[in-house]
């Protein structure tokens, strides 16, 4: 199996990739459209993500595509009608930042209700002390 990875990921998934299967990394091409008109028969998988997707464009220089594999909750970025087509299948990474999202929710929710960023709003830079540069206070200016 050839896999033509379209952009990078993280480092360590971009390594581990590597190590398991045969992958040619599109974005280190001098000419990415060039490449695939030249050598994207040779591809049967792709690796991409919501942020490099892969067009209808790309799909066409990749004949022997079977597979489209995102790294993400979302597949805006690729043309699954033209997959569908071509009944290349696609798939994504549903569900893996459900819990994060959560966390993050909840937390808004909890500095709404206590006005925390409201209390803060520019103070530290009225005070010429810029967020991260210093230590931060334990408790909030007017706080008891």
């Amino acid at each position: 199996m050839q896999i033509l990875q379209i952009g990078p990921l993280s480092a360590a998934f971009n390594q581990r990739l590597a190590d398991a299967y045969p992958v040619t990394a599109l974005w280190s091409q001098t000419d990415p459209a060039a490449f695939l008109a030249a050598e994207g028969g040779h591809f049967d998988a792709v690796v991409t993500s919501s942020r490099f997707g892969l067009s209808a464009a790309q799909l066409e220089l990749l004949p022997a595509l079977r597979a489209v594999c995102s790294f993400g909750v979302g597949y805006d970025a690729i043309d699954v009608a033209a997959a569908r087509e071509r009944g290349v299948m696609v798939s994504n990474t549903p569900d893996v930042l459900t819990d994060c999202v959560a966390d993050l929710a909840f937390g808004l929710i909890i500095d709404v209700a206590r006005r925390g960023a409201a209390r803060q709003r520019g103070r530290p830079f009225r005070a010429g002390r810029a967020v991260g540069a210093g230590r931060l206070p334990a408790r909030s200016p007017g706080q008891r």
